[in-house]
């Protein structure tokens, strides 16, 4: 088989490729003998009818079955014998066959060469957790307002499953920190992303971000009926979402790339905790900062 990989730019190849003449008489062969086998032809038994005849009347019919069944074969062994790590399925174009020759060409989008060599060590913020005690008062006021009780006893401690009102504070406050630790776990994240997009720098593939792209926009559209509005008024605001989440799009294929060009370098699982893995392994690899 005869294969020519063109660069049309950073992430677009097309594939040039000349199929074994042996290889397309086989697929000719085996589909002309399946056909023949469930076709009934005047005048003949079911599966007796000759080659020839075949020919003259399925002709067109076998040649779309075997370019249906052999194209997508040929596309898989070239692209897994040039690793290319395509993004999205291949066009197919300039189809040329007859009974021994297939030639076609085949564009795809691949996924971009990354260089990022200092994604160790970033510097990350950080503030100390701190909960004073007018934040646990705060939410203990919140709740008796909620239950419009005056007294604070045991008895109000009781209504929360908890044995008296020290027991009910230790629990407020230990839900206070993990909703602080919560938003500076956020901001950690942040930050090392941030860091991790002006560390590299790369084409993106257009298919991955409108595929990204579409995501997004329909759950906004779905976000947008569960709020009542009508389904004209959410088609006239489609355009407005794409223009607003195309950024979001961008970024997010960017970040992914990131991660998993990081996951490839350091030998992780590239499954769907990938990126919450190499997360938790850049956060273990970062210089925590306090701030004051």
């Amino acid at each position: 088989m005869k294969v020519e990989i063109k660069k049309l730019d950073s992430c677009k190849r097309q594939l040039n490729i000349e199929v074994d003449k042996e290889k397309v008489r086989q697929k000719f062969d085996e589909v002309y003998n399946r056909i023949g086998k469930e076709i009934r032809i005047k005048g003949f038994r079911t599966g007796k009818a000759p080659r020839h005849i075949l020919e003259r009347d399925y002709k067109d019919l076998v040649s779309q079955e075997v370019l249906k069944e052999l194209i997508p074969q040929i596309c898989k062994e070239v692209i897994e014998e040039n690793r290319l790590s395509i993004v999205d399925s291949p066009q197919v174009s300039d189809i040329h066959i007859d009974r021994e020759s297939l030639i076609f060409k085949a564009s795809c989008e691949v996924k971009p060469e990354i260089k990022i060599d200092s994604y160790r060590n970033i510097k990350v913020n950080y503030r100390k957790i701190e909960i004073s005690e007018s934040e646990i008062e705060r939410v203990i006021q919140a709740l008796k307002e909620e239950r419009k009780q005056e007294a604070l006893t045991d008895g109000f401690a009781h209504r929360f499953s908890c044995s008296d009102l020290r027991e009910l504070k230790e629990v407020i406050q230990a839900q206070i920190y993990l909703e602080k630790y919560s938003l500076q776990r956020q901001s950690l994240e942040e930050q090392i992303i941030q860091n991790l997009l002006k560390l590299a720098s790369f084409p993106l593939p257009f298919s991955l971000v409108n595929r990204r792209l579409e995501e997004l926009v329909e759950r906004e559209k779905i976000d947008l009926a569960l709020r009542g509005i009508r389904e004209d008024e959410i088609k006239k605001r489609e355009a407005e979402l794409r223009d607003k989440l195309k950024d979001t799009a961008e970024r997010q294929v960017k970040v992914f790339l990131i991660l998993e060009k990081i996951a490839q370098e350091e030998n992780f699982i590239l499954d769907e905790n990938m990126s919450r893995n190499v997360m938790e392994f850049l956060l273990s690899q970062a210089v925590w900062e306090v701030r004051e």
